[in-house]
C-alpha cells in the first residue's frame, strides 16, 4: 500500500542494471553487450509479471486498501524486440559432443535430441513414459508448464528407445547415470560441461539440444 508506480519502475530497472549471479558468485558482466543487456531485461520483466500478479491476486482477494489505486498497471516491461535465433547444433556438433560423452550422458544428450525434452523432464522419465505403436511417443511431464506432452519419435527415436527400455519394468527409469540409477537435479552439468570442451563447443548448454530438435524436425 506504500509503494507506487514510480517506486516499482526503479525495482524493474535496478533488476536489469544488476550484474546476473550464479550460485552466489557473479558472472562476467559487460552492460555494453546488447546481448546481456537483453538477457537481464528478460529476467526483469519476469520478475515485474511475477509482482504484478502477486498484486492483482491481492487485489481480487481485498486485501489491499480500497483507496489502494492500481499502480502496478502504468509499469510497463522492457521492449526486447524479437526473440534472438536460439542456438542449434550442426550435424558435426552434434557427433563431436555425443563422442566427447560418456555412455551414461550420450544417452542423456541423445534423449534430448530425439525428444526436446529439458534435462529435469528427461530424468524423470520411466519405461511407462515410452509408448511403442505404430506411432511411437514419449509422455513428458513438462516442468514448466506442468503439462503432459505425448513427443512423436522419428525412426532413430524408436529404434534408441527401444534399446534403452528392453527387458525392463515399467516403473524403471529410462536414464541411467554412471551410479545405475536415475540422474538427481544437475547431477548432469559437470560431465557435460566436460564434454562440451573436450568437443570444442563452449557456447553450447544441455538446452540447446531442446532447439535442435526443433531445428531438426523442419529438416
Amino acid at each position: 500500500a506504500s509503494m507506487d508506480s514510480r517506486a516499482l519502475a526503479a525495482w524493474h530497472v535496478q533488476i536489469a542494471d544488476i550484474p546476473p549471479k550464479r550460485r552466489g558468485a557473479k558472472r562476467p558482466w559487460d552492460p555494453s553487450c546488447p546481448a546481456q543487456r537483453r538477457a537481464r531485461q528478460s529476467t526483469a520483466n519476469r520478475a515485474l509479471t511475477i509482482v504484478k500478479a502477486a498484486l492483482i491476486l491481492a487485489w481480487r482477494e481485498t486485501r489491499l486498501p480500497k483507496n489502494c489505486p492500481d499502480f502496478w498497471r502504468a509499469v510497463q516491461k522492457f521492449e526486447l524486440g524479437d526473440d534472438p535465433v536460439p542456438r542449434m547444433l550442426s550435424d558435426d556438433e552434434k557427433i563431436r559432443l555425443l563422442n566427447a560423452c560418456d555412455a551414461d550422458l550420450r544417452n542423456l544428450v541423445t534423449a534430448g535430441l530425439l525428444t526436446g525434452a529439458r534435462a529435469g523432464e528427461l530424468r524423470k522419465l520411466t519405461v511407462n513414459d515410452y509408448h511403442r505403436g505404430a506411432t511411437p511417443t514419449v509422455r513428458i511431464l513438462q516442468t514448466k508448464t506442468n503439462k503432459t506432452l505425448y513427443q512423436p519419435l522419428t525412426s532413430e527415436g524408436r529404434e534408441f528407445f527401444d534399446r534403452l527400455t528392453a527387458g525392463r519394468a515399467g516403473h524403471e527409469p529410462i536414464l541411467l547415470s554412471s551410479e545405475g540409477r536415475a540422474w538427481s537435479a544437475f547431477s548432469y552439468q559437470k560431465p557435460f560441461n566436460i564434454a562440451r570442451r573436450a568437443a570444442g563447443l563452449e557456447d553450447v548448454k544441455f538446452k540447446h539440444t531442446r532447439s535442435t530438435y526443433g531445428k531438426d524436425l523442419l529438416l
